[in-house]
């Protein structure tokens, strides 16, 4: 049986605190971005002390919440990033917005003054809370003598597991700020979040085995991804139907022999009297945002009988107003739920007509 390791630490004697970093680190945030500032003092010690916290500081707000969006990229982890009162957490907004959007996990620790004093002249003091109310997955008002555990884990359930993105902690601070104590620290066991399993329902099934074989031009379009294998392998096995043509971009990390890749070039070769061979009946999204803005007006303005849209964020979003079904699961899964249909190999020469433009347009 192995011993558990004590260490001897020093951090603030704001107990809340520390405990909440502590919690912050078992939801697997181990990189903090700090703005330095006098308020947020007792965070910057117990997130500097803490044995499993790597810190940098940046200085300027607005650049620290870049910063550490893009390590959380990066690294697939939620990063943190800590300012001082005031207008300081503002200067995180346009961070913020992209991490809602890119759904990325950016953890938003704010200093604040004690309740009492917002909207009574004191300086560096604006109204904190609820502040990113539109661009954020879940929002916690955290206590310098008292941590709420279950909150701070209800936070980062939502920010890691299916829809993910950031989450933002505010964290009223009482004068004096600078205070220690020493603790004794050991390391707790790290929460899983797991994503969820995805199934068919039976009438499910049943429909979208009826919605494919009655489509004779079926397009996958596929947006922001990370880099995939299964994916790849599984949109590969796809690809030998002939009536499903599958367009990507760059930021998709996806490529294969028989897909369009570059989609603006090959929407370019197609002339008015052939838009309509090109139009898709039905067609499937995977992944997030499009950069194309000329495949988002060819297919707003083609005739599609059905939408499936995949992906867990943003379930309702219509990009090509045509959407008829949302199933929240990761683009691998869906992918792989329809290759177990085995579903009907169309007759259609639907895929191999955009990827016979796509080579013909290169010469």
């Amino acid at each position: 049986m192995s011993r558990v390791q004590i260490m001897h630490i020093r951090t603030t004697n704001k107990s809340g605190i520390s405990t909440f970093i502590d919690e912050c680190t078992r939801h697997g945030m181990r990189h903090v971005v700090c703005s330095p500032g006098s308020r947020n003092a007792p965070l910057i010690i117990a997130i500097d002390q803490h044995p499993d916290i790597e810190t940098i500081v940046v200085h300027d707000e607005r650049s620290a919440a870049f910063y550490a969006l893009g390590m959380a990229q990066q690294l697939k982890a939620p990063v943190g990033v800590v300012c001082t009162s005031g207008s300081a957490l503002l200067n995180y907004y346009p961070g913020v917005a992209e991490a809602y959007y890119q759904g990325i996990p950016l953890v938003v620790m704010s200093a604040d003054r004690p309740v009492e004093w917002v909207d009574h002249g004191d300086g560096q003091t604006i109204v904190q809370t609820g502040v990113y109310e539109n661009h954020i997955r879940y929002q916690v008002t955290v206590f310098e003598d008292n941590c709420d555990v279950e909150e701070v884990k209800k936070a980062f359930d939502l920010a890691l597991n299916e829809w993910i993105g950031p989450i933002h902690f505010n964290i009223p601070l009482t004068e004096p700020l600078y205070g220690t104590v020493d603790q004794d620290w050991q390391q707790k066991p790290f929460f899983e979040h797991k994503m969820s399993l995805f199934s068919l329902a039976d009438d499910q099934v049943e429909e979208m085995r009826e919605i494919w074989n009655n489509s004779p031009k079926k397009m996958i379009l596929c947006g922001q991804l990370d880099q995939n294998p299964a994916l790849k392998a599984k949109l590969d096995e796809l690809s030998d139907d002939t009536s499903i043509a599958i367009l990507v971009e760059n930021t998709s990390n996806l490529a294969g022999k028989h897909w369009v890749h570059c989609i603006d070039r090959t929407l370019a070769g197609i002339t008015d009297a052939e838009i309509e061979d090109f139009q898709p009946d039905l067609l499937i999204t995977l992944g997030s945002a499009i950069i194309s803005k000329r495949i988002k007006q060819f297919l707003r303005s083609s005739t599609i009988k059905t939408h499936w849209r995949v992906g867990h964020a943003f379930p309702k979003m219509d990009t090509y107003r045509a959407l008829s079904h949302s199933f929240q699961v990761g683009a691998s899964q869906f992918v792989s739920a329809l290759l177990d249909l085995k579903l009907t190999r169309n007759s259609s020469s639907f895929g191999s007509a955009w990827k016979q433009r796509d080579f013909t347009i290169q010469e």
